[in-house]
């Protein structure tokens, strides 16, 4: 049973956002929050999402930027492996 009580409310609402978003089907949940989830041994406030293969830097941006307009937050470096992004004040990691 996922231990739901470790992560802040706003947090666990975007991650059950982020479940349906097209774009993110192929990403999974990692780091302290995945382990929270299964542990219940801290409390978590950031989501790191993990993918094997390469990023669509530009389909996962504009998808999160269509669905949660002003709520979406990307200040990006062109030379980043990653996408560091504030959603609803939630830090999400791609």
């Amino acid at each position: 049973m996922l231990q739901t009580q470790t992560v802040e409310p706003g947090t666990l609402s975007l991650l059950k956002t982020l479940m349906y978003v097209p774009v993110l089907k192929q990403s999974y949940l990692v780091g302290g929050t995945a382990l929270s989830l299964l542990y219940g041994h801290r409390i978590s406030i950031d989501l790191d999402l993990f993918y094997h293969d390469d990023l669509d830097k530009t389909a996962i941006i504009q998808s999160l930027t269509n669905l949660f307009k002003i709520d979406f937050d990307y200040r990006g470096n062109p030379n980043s492996l990653g996408i560091f992004c504030n959603i609803r004040n939630e830090k999400l990691t791609l």
